[in-house]
């Protein structure tokens, strides 16, 4: 028996010991849940004219009701849920918007309505945003734009351009 332990240790330390590893896998899953997003697309820029529906031939205005030739821009918002809208001070874009803003008593803002007509208005402005709850329906919304110098009397020829940006964050 000695013989044969003696053997097999001769053996094993000629041939070796081969001991086998054996890999292990598992698979691990990354997942979200997105509980609301929103966007939005530009799909009408809006337009100015002075507002002589108003008397008031020192301002421009996109509101149809306050100028013939004014036009609201309109927007489509959807949120899966809700968000809230803002939007900046216009920015003139045009040498003749910046020479007007330059106006001893300029002012100009945004409102947002719910029609084309400017009559519904949701109390959001460039000076207070608002919540809105498209809730999975995409919805228009209509964006008015003024400027006014009540230091003049009138609105001099030109070429008046304004940028608004207009954003929305889920809630």
């Amino acid at each position: 028996m000695k013989r044969n332990i003696l053997r097999a240790a001769v053996a094993a330390s000629i041939l070796g010991v081969n001991s086998v590893a054996f890999a292990a896998d598992t698979m691990v899953e990354f997942g979200a849940t997105i509980e609301n997003q929103c966007s939005i697309t530009a799909d009408a820029n809006g337009t100015l004219g002075i507002a002589t529906a108003i008397n008031q031939d020192n301002m421009l205005s996109s509101k149809p009701t306050e100028s013939t030739d004014g036009t609201l821009a309109q927007v489509t918002i959807n949120c899966a849920g809700s968000g809230t809208l803002s939007m900046s001070q216009p920015v003139p874009n045009s040498a003749d918007a910046t020479a007007f803003a330059a106006g001893g008593s300029y002012n100009t803002g945004t409102e947002v309505y719910a029609d084309v007509n400017g009559s519904s208005n949701l109390g959001i402005s460039n000076t207070a945003s608002g919540t809105i709850t498209p809730n999975g329906t995409p919805t228009v919304y209509y964006i008015h734009m003024y400027a006014r110098d009540s230091s003049v009397t009138i609105i001099p020829d030109g070429i008046y351009t304004y940028m608004v940006t207009v954003s929305i964050v889920p809630n």
